[in-house]
């Protein structure tokens, strides 16, 4: 996986990735990576989705370690939601939606565990506990705020990144939060 990672940092084309490739930066033969993983692509969807979930870890290690404002929250929830978009290519990412018939939370299943984070640190954060929300709410966002993103990188006449869309999306989560913030109304 490690390798597949730092190939495809070399690289904006799954098409350009090979198992020739892998192996010699691996140390591994072709024959063990069939073995391991079958088809290439199912290799590199596995390496995609466990990048996505590693990035769970990273977010919510660094909420644990943070007593944020809900400005500053969303401040570092849209960072983290660019941010970790930002670092695999969009060709790959739309080499990967087009080569199945995804549904959203097939393509991204990290997404449950993104929202499942945000409640617990906003639950048990003081400066954000008056926030009330239900779990089904606060993953429609998280639902939400990841399609704006994806359909973004869809599109090959998006500007994606852009200033603009990661204002939207730290203006739509903190419209959320603002919403649902009891001491607030």
């Amino acid at each position: 996986m490690i390798a597949g990672l730092r190939l495809a940092s070399k690289t904006k084309s799954v098409q350009k990735l090979s198992v020739q490739a892998l192996a010699k930066i691996s140390g591994y033969s072709r024959a063990t990576f069939f073995r391991r993983y079958g088809k290439f692509y199912d290799f590199a969807i596995k390496a995609y989705h466990q990048t996505c979930f590693a990035s769970v870890l990273v977010y919510e290690k660094r909420l644990v370690e943070c007593r944020f404002a809900r400005s500053q929250f969303v401040d570092f929830t849209g960072s983290f939601f660019y941010g970790a978009n930002v670092c695999i290519p969009n060709e790959i990412v739309a080499d990967f939606w087009q080569s199945a018939e995804w549904s959203h939370r097939e393509f991204h299943p990290h997404l449950v565990q993104v929202a499942a984070v945000m409640a617990k640190y906003l639950r048990s954060n003081p400066s954000t506990a008056s926030i009330s929300f239900t779990d089904e709410e606060i993953l429609e966002v998280v639902f939400a705020l990841d399609m704006d993103i994806l359909m973004s990188r869809l599109d090959r006449r998006s500007d994606f990144p852009s200033e603009r869309q990661y204002k939207r999306v730290q203006a739509f989560l903190e419209g959320f939060l603002l919403m649902h913030d009891q001491s607030a109304n």
